[in-house]
This record gives C-alpha cells, sequence and structure tokens, in this order.
C-alpha cells in the first residue's frame, strides 16, 4: 500500500472527504468484530501458517513473531509481545517491507490495535505478500524506541514462507449490477481466502449529482455500525474485519471528478456459495464552490448566508460556539417549494494567510440544532485566541451538498454469476497503459531512451516543472548515471473513465527497481531511492493521470502526469 506524504492536508482529507468507515467491535479486545476466537482456526486445521519465532530487543520491550500467514486478502502475524509498548510519546509500531522493498504497510501496538487474539497474542495485519520467496524485513518504531534511535529492524530472512494453497483460496470475476436513483453498485470481484473474505466494488454517481460518498455521517467519534456494508453468507451474517492496515470497515479510493469509488470490504471467511451485500448510508451529491469570510469570531457569528444549488437552497444561518475546542455551523436546506429536506453538507474554515490554505477546522459530527435545522459540528484550533485566528484571514468554504440514496441489496450467486458484458473499452485502455510502462521499463533496463522517444516522444513536458506532467525524461536522467537492470510496476485501484472517445485513468503507481552497475555517483534529483548501490531495491509510490484518446479504434496516451508533492500539498485546499 503506497504510504504517501500529506504533510499539510490531513486535516483536510477528513473534513472534505470523510469517507471512511468504522464500525464498533463485537469483543472490547477486538476493534475490527472479527470473530477471533476462532478467526484462523481453518488456517490452523490446514497447517497454512508458517511458524517464525524470531524476535527482536526494542530498547527493552521483546517482540517475538510467532507465526506467518500469508493469506489471499492479506498478511497476518500472530505475534507476542513482553515489556511496554508505550513511550513518552506514542505506542510502539511496525512496518513491513517485501523483499523489493515495497511497504505493506504498519501496525501500533496501542491497546485496542491492533487487535488481540484469545491467549494475549496481538494481532498484525499487512497488505498481501506477491513473493513468499523473498525475505520479509519489519521495522519499529515509536514506543520504547527513542527516535532518535529507530527503527529497529527485525529480518524475516532464511525462513521458507508459505502462501496458502491454492485450493484453499479462489477469486470471483463479476460483474453484479444493481442501480438506484442516484448511484449504481457494481460488484466486480470476491476473493474467498482461508481466513476471511474480501469484497471489491465500484460506486457510481447517476443522473445530475455530480458525485457519490459512502457513510457520510460517520467519523472517528461516532460510528455506527450499521452503516458499514453487511455480507451474508448463506444467510449467515458475516463479522467485518479491517479492510486496510488502519481503516475499520471499508475503505475507498475516489476519483478526481468525485463521479466513482472503488471499494474495498473484508469480513470473516465464506462457508456458502449464496452471498448477499448490503450497502447503507449512501450520498449522493451536489458539488458547491462557495467562500464565505470570516470577519469577526464570538459565540455566535451571524451569516445568513443563502447559496442556490440546483433546485436547492442551503441557508447558512450561523457560526456557533460549542466550547472552547468545537463551533458549530447551523445551516437548512430547502426545496424549490421552500420546505426543510433532510440534507448534509461539507463544509470547512480554513486560513487564507498560507499558500496551501490551511484547515483550522475539521469534521467531528452532524446534529440536529434547536429548533429545527441541522449542525455541522468542527473541532476548532485550542489554544488561539479570536485575534490570532482573524490574522489568518479565516474562511468557511462549502464544497458539496450530499442526500442520503436508497438503499443498495445485492444477492449474488458464486455458482452462477449475473452476465454482464465486460467492458472492453476498459480492458482496451489499460492495456495501452501498461505497455507504456513495459516500453519505459525496458528501455531503462537497456539504457535506450530512443526506443522510448519512438514511441511517446510526442509527450513533451510543460514549462511548469512542479506539474509533473510528461515528465519521462527525468527518469532516464536521473538513472541514467546509476544504470538499471529491472524496473516494473504495479498498480492499485486504478479508476478508468471513459467519455465517448476519450479516456482518463487514475493510478497509485507502486515503481520498483533493481539497480546494476558499481557506480556510486548519486542522482542529483529529488529520488531518495536514487542512492541505491549496486544490486540493490527499492520502491518508490506515486500517483499519475492518463488521459487518452480514441484514434482510428485505438486508444492513443495523449498526456501522462505524475501528481507531484506540490500538487499533493495543495489538492482539495487550492481555491
Amino acid at each position: 500500500m503506497p504510504q504517501k506524504i500529506k504533510t499539510v492536508i490531513v486535516f483536510s482529507l477528513i473534513a472534505f472527504i470523510v469517507v471512511i468507515i468504522t464500525g464498533c467491535s463485537t469483543q472490547s479486545a477486538a476493534p475490527d468484530g472479527s470473530g477471533m476466537a476462532g478467526r484462523f482456526s481453518r488456517a490452523e486445521r490446514l497447517g497454512q501458517f508458517t511458524e517464525v519465532n524470531r524476535s527482536v530487543d526494542c530498547q527493552g520491550t521483546t517482540v517475538t513473531i510467532e507465526k506467518v500467514l500469508l493469506d489471499k486478502t492479506g498478511t497476518f502475524m500472530i505475534a507476542a509481545v513482553e515489556g511496554e509498548i508505550r513511550g513518552k510519546l506514542d505506542p510502539l509500531n511496525v512496518k513491513l517491507f517485501d523483499g523489493e522493498g515495497r511497504n505493506l504497510g504498519w501496525n501500533s501496538f496501542q491497546q485496542e490495535y491492533p487487535a488481540k487474539l484469545p491467549g494475549g497474542e496481538t494481532l498484525l495485519t499487512f497488505d498481501p505478500v506477491e513473493s513468499p520467496n523473498e525475505p520479509l524485513r519489519l521495522e519499529f518504531s515509536g514506543g520504547p524506541v527513542e527516535h532518535e534511535n529507530g527503527p529497529v529492524v527485525l529480518d524475516l530472512k532464511d525462513i521458507k514462507f508459505k502462501k496458502v494453497d491454492n485450493k484453499y483460496v479462489h477469486t470471483y470475476q463479476l460483474t453484479e449490477l444493481v442501480e438506484k436513483n442516484g448511484y449504481s453498485l457494481l460488484v466486480d470481484a470476491i476473493t474467498a481466502g482461508v481466513s476471511e473474505t474480501q469484497v471489491h466494488y465500484k460506486l457510481t454517481a447517476r443522473g445530475d449529482y455530480d458525485g457519490v460518498a459512502h457513510g457520510w455521517l460517520n467519523n472517528w467519534d461516532n460510528h455506527p455500525k450499521e452503516d458499514a456494508p453487511a455480507m451474508f453468507d448463506g444467510g449467515r451474517k458475516l463479522e467485518s474485519h479491517l479492510s486496510s492496515i488502519d481503516h475499520i470497515g471499508p475503505t475507498y479510493k475516489y476519483s478526481l471528478n468525485g463521479k466513482t469509488a472503488v471499494g474495498r470490504a473484508n469480513f470473516d471467511a465464506l462457508e456458502t456459495r449464496e452471498e448477499r451485500l448490503n450497502l447503507t448510508n449512501v450520498y449522493s451529491y451536489y458539488s458547491i464552490d462557495q467562500i464565505i469570510p470570516l470577519e469577526e469570531i464570538t459565540d455566535k457569528v451571524c451569516i445568513n448566508k443563502k447559496i442556490p444549488v440546483k433546485d436547492y437552497t442551503v441557508c447558512l444561518n450561523s457560526l456557533v460556539k460549542e466550547d472552547d475546542e468545537t463551533r458549530s455551523l447551523e445551516y437548512v436546506v430547502l426545496d424549490s417549494a421552500g420546505n426543510s429536506v433532510d440534507a448534509v453538507i461539507d463544509a470547512c474554515v480554513y486560513t487564507c494567510s498560507h499558500d496551501y490554505r490551511m484547515p483550522l477546522t475539521y469534521f467531528r459530527q452532524f446534529k440536529n440544532a434547536p429548533g429545527g435545522g441541522r449542525r455541522l459540528v468542527m473541532g476548532w484550533p485550542p489554544g488561539e485566541s479570536e485575534a490570532e485566528i482573524l490574522e489568518q484571514k479565516p474562511v468557511i468554504k462549502i464544497t458539496r451538498l450530499g442526500f442520503r440514496q436508497e438503499d443498495a441489496v445485492l444477492d449474488i450467486n458464486l455458482d452462477s454469476p449475473s452476465k454482464h458484458p465486460d467492458n472492453h473499452e476498459e480492458k482496451a485502455v489499460m492495456v495501452t497503459v501498461n505497455n507504456y510502462y513495459k516500453i519505459l521499463g525496458d528501455a531503462l533496463a537497456k539504457d535506450d531512451q530512443a526506443a522510448f522517444e519512438k514511441e511517446y516522444g510526442y509527450l513533451e513536458p510543460t514549462s511548469e516543472w512542479r506539474d509533473g506532467i510528461n515528465g519521462w525524461r527525468r527518469l532516464f536522467d536521473a538513472w541514467r548515471p546509476l544504470g538499471v537492470k529491472k524496473y516494473s510496476v504495479s498498480f492499485e485501484e486504478p479508476i478508468v473513465t471513459i467519455t465517448e472517445n476519450n479516456a482518463t485513468v487514475e493510478l497509485d503507481v507502486v515503481e520498483t527497481i533493481l539497480r546494476k552497475g558499481d557506480k556510486e555517483t548519486e542522482s542529483p534529483h529529488f529520488y531518495n531511492y536514487l542512492k541505491l548501490k549496486n544490486g540493490e531495491k527499492s520502491a518508490r509510490t506515486f500517483s499519475a493521470v492518463f488521459c487518452l484518446a480514441k484514434e482510428q479504434n485505438k486508444w492513443k496516451i495523449t498526456k501522462v502526469d505524475e501528481l507531484t508533492i506540490f500538487e499533493e500539498m495543495q489538492g482539495v485546499n487550492s481555491f
């Protein structure tokens, strides 16, 4: 899983997207509600674990990795801990890297996360390992490991890891579709592992809506379990698992235009082939671009602003102080007849004095306002006076108006799945994108820039070096003095959008490079992984957007935009 730099936009992601679904635990010791008592009994019975029993001293705290399960949906480690996990600033945490340097995620050892197994062992959950033949590396930091002395490394090498036997796992490629007024739900894959099941699906906005979001009313302080997807196997409700390293319930990747959300949710292992997926709390929304300067900061700031949105009017009444660390934005949404309707908004208070429009507030919850209407409750920066906040030129930015849609219920027979037509155009688009990286990798390995230019030399960069558009020449300039033996990429959750003869592909890319040669020269370019020595390999993660046009019945790439750190820092914060 890519680990991206999110330095100044972490709160904006919470304020704007608010899409990460959390779930309540059925056991206090197992926050993902994953039925820990029998979670791995089948894998144990079938002998699918690899015994490890390797320990590491984390400056007074001993962590022992007892055994590892390389399941189809994830990497699960059973660990025992002796000693304190808390430090002066934070708890002990761990990252996992595969043999090619890919970061497979992290876990924290704090009391309620990760899950505790019967007997006191700790369950560590990571992304799946692609090759079981390569060593794994664990890096421990935080807690008792002082920052200046970390990380503490545990190399799991000279161990013959085994993946779960193929006869116990299966991936079903599907086209199960249900359409509602404001959105459609497409389940395109179900992966049945030996210890859990993963459902992969896509939400797409329909009608005149600008986008779709799941779990709008959900947040870290108030996370109703019923908002998460529910899955039934032969009528038996399955417990939810972690869907990614730090998300309880499903996790999503949203397209840049907001119209598509690619979701992933994990559950208990299947016992039958009769499945049902229930999806609740889905919102379709209209985009808003409204900025309201705050001229004063008092206990109650009167706004009295009406914002027309399609056939509705958003009436912003006031910004109310609830306590020193909380403010509420009071609003009402009216239809064309002037009747109040149930709707939600996205809003945040930003500072305009910073180049990247840093948020001052973050979303907490919605609640009813006295006398009708709703309140969007936001965290408020503690310890700052009203004068200090006004110096930062605060503004309220309204970005979305959402309406809850009808729940989706989808029945799936894995023995006889629905026969919807395959999207051949999407496949053709992805073949074109994959071919781009194959030709790039071959040219880098052969040090033959001309071969790449022959195919893609028409992709010229812009004059703005920070925009990352068509910047492939920089990669050749950076690697020529070092040498490349092998170059490969993999994608996480590609989103393909096709409109007539044009297409866009949004990618999270994991780029892996194996270096050759014995030159010790370091590239002057800003790539930390270019400091590799002969024979070393490492991985870089980044996001990219491909634009394509269909010419003479073939897809042709017209632009490759690798999102740079500068674009990520600005992101949704740019006004």
